[in-house]
């Protein structure tokens, strides 16, 4: 019985990859053409670290507040986390954020 089965679920791929080369080729290159290439790879390596750029930055400022570059800064930052947590805005805040995202409202209150 289970080899009606194997054999019913190889056929049934044949037939979608028989009714699917149509569409599926033009995006698709043959697999005996592709090669690694080295400067493919390092090409793009250098897109995704350039677009990557505000990120970094981000990183760049949060690793400047816990290294205590600036004091004042680090100071306010202390502040403003022990505020939302005391008052439980911290998750008010992150759950109207992520609605405002979901629903691209432009506000971020919770009703």
């Amino acid at each position: 019985m289970c080899g009606a089965w194997a054999a019913a679920a190889k056929l049934a791929v044949q037939i979608l990859e028989y009714y699917m080369q149509n569409a599926i080729a033009p995006y698709v290159e043959p697999r005996d053409e592709m090669s690694f290439q080295t400067e493919t790879l390092l090409h793009i390596g250098e897109r995704i670290f350039i677009s990557s750029a505000p990120w970094q930055q981000f990183a760049m400022d949060v690793r400047d507040i816990y290294l205590y570059k600036d004091p004042w800064r680090t100071f306010k930052c202390l502040l403003a986390y022990l505020f939302l947590i005391k008052t439980g805005f911290m998750m008010t805040s992150m759950v109207g954020t992520f609605q405002s995202i979901a629903y691209h409202t432009d506000t971020g209150i919770v009703c």
